[in-house]
């Protein structure tokens, strides 16, 4: 064997010992997004793209980068040729509707989330998502149905009992948001939104002293939490603690919560 033909053995065996796939460069995608290097991310599931145009793995990875990256329309680009190859894959549906209802366009989030669940009707996250874009829409009956089903499908699903909680607000039901907030407190016991949350829902049904309570925890949890100075400042001065409620409202203005200006211009002259 001449020493070229050896040179063209050595070139053969370094290409299929040293030949990347397009898994290969997936991997290297996935060790991007694990420390959120979001760009490089991209470039390697171009990579594994480009040596594979129906691997749809490395369209649907490449859809979440741009997705966390706000490039939602060219994130849509992606999930749609996912669908085109796997007309089954759930994820790239509800992703795709995630893209949507960042875009506004809830209706059409909605569409894609009914897809998901058609094909996968115990997909929790969907029932979430749609949730969410009906309330969005203001179809709160309906919003309350996907939660109640994602909370059934999931009974640890805090976000779903947040939101509940928001849209038992929305219809007066201060008892189901209260235990709503409840159960987050109870997977999650340095929540301070949940005292929060469940504080203005004890102010809006006149427990001023339970409001005052929670937002003292939510306050010991996040000493810079606008919005619990806030409510805690309105419950004492609807429990006649005009000087603390005050207090309290203006240490919320002074950290930047809007509604706190009129309430001090209101109660505190």
């Amino acid at each position: 064997m001449n020493c070229l033909n050896i040179f063209f053995a050595f070139l053969l065996f370094n290409y299929f010992c040293f030949a990347q796939t397009p898994k290969d460069f997936q991997n290297k995608g996935n060790e991007r997004i694990n420390i959120k290097d979001y760009e490089g991310a991209i470039r390697e599931y171009t990579k594994a793209i480009e040596l594979d145009s129906t691997y749809y793995y490395a369209f649907l990875n490449r859809g979440i980068c741009k997705y966390e990256l706000a490039d939602y329309k060219a994130a849509i680009e992606d999930y749609n040729i996912v669908v085109r190859l796997n007309r089954n894959y759930t994820k790239a549906y509800c992703n795709r509707g995630l893209c949507k209802h960042k875009l506004g366009d809830n209706k059409e989030a909605i569409k894609d989330y009914n897809l998901a669940i058609e094909i996968n009707p115990k997909y929790t996250i969907a029932y979430y998502n749609r949730a969410n874009a009906k309330k969005e829409l203001e179809d709160y009956k309906g919003a309350l149905k996907d939660y109640n089903k994602a909370i059934d499908l999931n009974p640890r699903y805090t976000e779903a009992y947040t939101n509940r909680g928001i849209v038992n607000e929305h219809f007066k039901d201060y008892p189901a948001a209260i235990k709503d907030y409840t159960q987050v407190i109870e997977l999650n016991q340095k929540n301070a939104e949940a005292y929060n949350n469940r504080g203005n829902s004890k102010w809006l049904s006149a427990d001023y002293y339970g409001g005052i309570q929670d937002n003292n925890k939510a306050i010991e949890l996040n000493p810079t939490f606008s919005k619990a100075y806030f409510i805690r400042g309105v419950c004492k001065y609807a429990a006649n603690d005009k000087q603390g409620g005050c207090a309290d409202l203006k240490k919320a203005m002074d950290l930047g919560y809007m509604e706190a200006y009129e309430k001090v211009n209101e109660f505190c002259k």
